[in-house]
């Protein structure tokens, strides 16, 4: 016999699976990535209609079967419906939804993803920066959460503290003038370098409360393009909604 569990849960996903439906790939507190079904979702009627949609979040029972994960019920706490106001962060907000989905293992519980994740889309939300910087920062912080933190004290290679100048996402992180190989590296300056750190070192609660300047924002951007490139070797279909400049 299987049994009922509750844990809070993101939508990532939804999928109609016949008239009335859903196979959804939610994002859970307790067990990580999850894939579950919502008989009956699509039903005007259905007491799992409203939070059977992507973006929501809440307090979902699943009876948990020898091989399926049944929804039985959805407590709505967040539906972040402020996103579907703006096409912009709408799209940005389901680039969140697609870049976690894929990042994310199966039965793996990751709170920090989880919390950055929810942080995130409220920020795409409230739009008190710029949405491009945004998903910057989540980036990058995504990317440490798994493992792939790139290296940003001193030169990869040699250790030197000084004239750290260069990107390598081949090396994984900031090179000296003296270490500085190969064309793909990026000339990068001291304000951005000092992005990549304050990023990487301080909590989910202390980001998304700067701007950065024209120069900076464009390094930082090139550098995470390249990481995410080389790292994940992945296109992500939802930024090409709008065809953004990304």
């Amino acid at each position: 016999m299987g049994a009922e569990i509750v844990t809070k849960a993101l939508v990532l996903h939804e999928m109609p699976i016949s008239d009335y439906d859903k196979r959804l790939i939610l994002l859970t507190k307790d067990y990580g990535k999850i894939t579950t079904f919502a008989k009956g979702a699509k039903k005007s009627n259905s007491k799992l209609l409203a939070g059977s949609q992507i973006f929501c979040y809440g307090d979902f029972h699943i009876y948990k079967g020898r091989n399926t994960y049944n929804i039985n019920q959805v407590s709505l706490i967040e539906p972040f419906y402020n996103l579907r106001k703006n096409i912009d962060a709408l799209t940005y907000g389901l680039y969140i939804l697609e870049f976690v989905e894929f990042i994310s293992v199966e039965n793996n519980a990751d709170h920090e993803i989880m919390k950055l994740v929810l942080k995130t889309l409220k920020q795409l939300e409230l739009g008190h920066i710029s949405l491009a910087l945004i998903i910057k920062i989540f980036e990058l912080k995504a990317m440490s959460y798994m493992g792939l933190s790139p290296w940003v004290k001193n030169c990869i290679l040699c250790n030197s503290t000084e004239n750290l100048n260069y990107f390598s996402s081949k090396d994984g992180g900031v090179l000296c003038n003296e270490c500085r190989t190969g064309k793909n590296t990026i000339l990068i300056n001291k304000g951005t370098k000092y992005t990549l750190e304050y990023i990487l070192e301080y909590p989910i609660e202390q980001l998304f409360r700067f701007e950065l300047d024209g120069v900076i924002f464009d390094q930082f951007k090139l550098v995470m393009e390249q990481f995410i490139e080389y790292n994940l070797n992945k296109k992500f279909k939802a930024l090409d909604f709008l065809k953004l400049e990304y």
